[in-house]
């Protein structure tokens, strides 16, 4: 429904037809107030201090690197040392192996080389599948997990962890792991 006229903005308002702007919406796209007078929003998340910081630091970081397990296991430092946990790293789907490059560790061994896809739980195998992240912030507290799975963690010394899975054209290929030795809140 058209306002009437005395509703409309006079011609020399923000937005109005004939102003600066010359298009009708101009005010409200163009301002940081939108046309209900609100504060227009980004659509992302702001970023704080701290996360730029990170960014900052990894891209200064990786930016001289050329070889891809150099990058990796910088990559891996960097966060590890960011997040405080004792283990990152990345690793490749193999056939029935997945394959640990590199990876950083504090206080705990390292796990690289090719370990059995199998050692993961069918439950875990199928969130990884479907491009979902895993996360448990105390696997010894996890009633879902058998004794034989949380015995799994422990020999490797995880007690909270995090997976980031890579799915290209529908197939799990690589994934991220952060690991850490204490619960986490």
């Amino acid at each position: 429904m058209e306002p009437a006229p005395a509703e409309r903005p006079p011609p020399s308002s923000p937005g109005a037809a004939g102003s600066p702007g010359g298009h009708p919406l101009a005010g409200s796209i163009a301002s940081p107030t939108a046309a209900a007078g609100q504060p227009w929003k980004d659509a992302r998340p702001p970023i704080n201090a701290a996360r730029q910081a990170f960014l900052v630091r990894l891209a200064d970081a990786l930016r001289p690197l050329e070889d891809a397990l150099e990058a990796q296991a910088e990559a891996c430092r960097i966060l590890g040392e960011h997040l405080g946990v004792n283990r990152v790293n990345f690793f490749e789907i193999r056939g029935a192996d997945y394959v640990v490059g590199r990876d950083y560790c504090a206080g705990v061994p390292s796990i690289t080389g090719r370990h059995p896809v199998a050692s993961f739980s069918q439950e875990l195998l199928a969130i990884y599948r479907a491009g979902r992240v895993a996360a448990d912030s105390d696997v010894e507290a996890n009633p879902r997990l058998t004794a034989e799975q949380r015995a799994g963690f422990a020999s490797i010394n995880i007690r909270a962890y995090i997976g980031v899975p890579l799915v290209k054209g529908g197939e799990f290929i690589a994934g991220l792991s952060v690991h850490s030795a204490t619960p986490r809140a």
